[in-house]
């Protein structure tokens, strides 16, 4: 059997030393699975980044006046840090879409969704969530009404036009970067 990607072992070096030096192997095995125990324990690595979640299911979406209330269906086999995302964006290509972090909740508080702009022009929203460790990549994002993301309206009587998204993670700051959730790479340089 072949040990998990980002599991630390020691391999040959480890069993050598145990046995030239039982004490400082034993003291370099328990590091390494202090190591293995918190990058579990965070759903990350302690070598590279990990598989990242299923894809959920999909997305439950209730409205009432201003509001849209979202409920992740996500029955695939999850670890323990799982983090749910879910993008909000005025067209159904969610360019520049503005991220929501549901946190490990699948279900959070209503979103304000405004139905009209600030120049009175009806809006349409579309909805769409995925599912990220922090030490994994985003899962594929799943829309609201599937392969043809299915648009909602509010009621109501606000105009509002959201700021420009300014993305989530290590995602640029220009908001382009839509699925990022924690982000795709380590570090943003800019």
């Amino acid at each position: 059997m072949s040990t998990p990607k980002g599991i630390a072992t020691g391999g040959r070096v480890l069993s050598r030393w145990i046995q030239e030096d039982a004490g400082k192997g034993t003291l370099v095995q328990r590091i390494l699975n202090y190591i293995n125990t918190l990058a579990d324990n965070t759903a990350s690595s302690a070598a590279g980044r990990i598989a990242p979640p299923p894809p959920i299911n999909g997305l439950s979406v209730t409205t009432g006046g201003e509001y849209a209330h979202v409920a992740i269906q996500h029955s695939g086999a999850i670890q323990q840090g799982c983090h749910y995302f879910v993008e909000v964006a005025n067209n159904q290509n969610f360019a520049n879409a503005w991220p929501v972090h549901f946190g490990a909740s699948r279900t959070r508080d209503p979103i304000h969704l405004a139905p009209y702009d600030a120049s009175g022009n009806a809006q349409k929203w579309y909805l769409r969530g995925f599912a990220q460790y922090p030490g994994s990549n985003p899962s594929t994002p799943v829309a609201y009404g599937g392969a043809s993301p299915t648009a909602i309206t509010t009621t109501g009587t606000t105009h509002l036009s959201w700021t420009p998204s300014t993305g989530s993670g290590t995602s640029s700051n220009t908001g382009a970067q839509v699925g990022w959730g924690f982000g795709k790479t380590q570090r943003r340089s800019q």
